[in-house]
């Protein structure tokens, strides 16, 4: 086994991811208020369909990460669960520049799947912080 990067139970790593998962939703509430009128020359939707490519490798990442994980392979484990924390880093600027200025988007759905869209929506930036909480706090 691998030594911990940080410590079970550290306050500090905890304090730091809590923070993050915060300053994340924060940021992602003032985005709805904010839209940059640029003109870049080409579709900014563009960051939407790289946010999906992005998001598909990292799905495809964790599924590897565990098989790796079951295996024993603590080491291959790091290296992927890092791999995919560089990329979710990578979507949250993808994401911010996108509806920096794409503007707001409203969810259209209606009844059961607009209360399953939000649930995803908000337990989705708490996840990632378990995602990282695993990856150092082992």
């Amino acid at each position: 086994m691998l030594p911990a990067s940080i410590r079970k139970n550290d306050k500090l790593a905890r304090a730091l991811i809590y923070t993050v998962s915060f300053v994340v939703f924060a940021v992602v509430v003032l985005l709805s208020r904010i839209k940059l009128e640029v003109d870049l020359g080409f579709d900014i939707h563009v960051f939407a369909k790289i946010n999906a490519v992005i998001n598909s490798i990292v799905a495809f990442l964790l599924l590897v990460a565990l098989m790796a994980v079951k295996k024993g392979n603590y080491r291959l484990h790091k290296k992927i669960m890092l791999s995919a924390i560089v990329l979710s880093v990578l979507f949250l600027v993808s994401y911010i520049a996108h509806h920096l200025l794409s503007g707001d988007t409203k969810f259209g759905g209606e009844g059961t799947i607009r209360y399953v869209y939000f649930f995803i929506l908000i337990t989705h930036i708490f996840l990632v912080g378990l995602e990282v909480d695993h990856i150092l706090i082992q």
